[in-house]
């Protein structure tokens, strides 16, 4: 199993929980989320490596993150939401370096159309955590980002549907901008 500050500090959103589920509970192999892909032979002509350490450009905002993961523990798809303030274009480059720091090892990634692919290998409590990535660019406001990670005999997928949903609220106890009350009439002569 997975230490949790492993888990927390190491992996980009998806993959971070799905390891959290992975070091709570067994889970089988189930099917992989679907994501588009080109036939092999348009695959072939459009897929290349990535320049070293390029990503997706995403806008930053509030950003609501839908979350599916299907395990064979449960019927149905586990799903949860959640908002915040975030920035996923530096998110993705700091967890990636934070992973390099920790002795994780990249293939390059890919970029196919709007596909970026990535995988990449992790030592983890007594063993090694293998992940694989496909975030599929709809915009700079929205993407998907289906992975995949495996743990031994375990694997886990997630599929997650990112969308920024505005500007960030300040925060509680921020300064608030003034206004500035309209300038006083001249006073008549006196």
């Amino acid at each position: 199993m997975l230490p949790r500050t492993w888990v927390s500090k190491w992996l980009p959103t998806g993959l971070a929980l799905a390891i959290a589920v992975l070091s709570r509970a067994g889970a089988a192999d189930v099917p992989a989320p679907t994501v588009q892909s080109p036939s092999p032979a348009a695959a072939a002509s459009q897929a290349q490596p990535a320049a070293e350490g390029e990503l997706p450009a995403f806008q930053p905002g509030l950003w609501e993150y839908q979350r599916s993961l299907v395990s064979a523990a449960h019927d149905t798809p586990r799903q949860a939401t959640i908002k915040k303030c975030s920035d996923p274009s530096e998110e993705m480059r700091k967890k990636r370096l934070e992973l390099k720091q920790k002795g994780c090892r990249f293939s390059p990634t890919v970029h196919t159309g709007n596909s970026y692919s990535a995988s990449w290998t992790c030592p983890a409590h007594g063993g090694v955590v293998a992940m694989s990535q496909v975030i599929t660019v709809t915009s700079d406001s929205s993407y998907e980002d289906a992975n995949e990670a495996r743990f031994e005999d375990q694997v886990m997928r997630t599929r997650i549907v990112a969308t920024r949903v505005g500007a960030c609220p300040l925060l509680p106890g921020a300064p608030k901008h003034r206004r500035r009350p309209p300038p006083l009439a001249p006073s008549s002569g006196g």
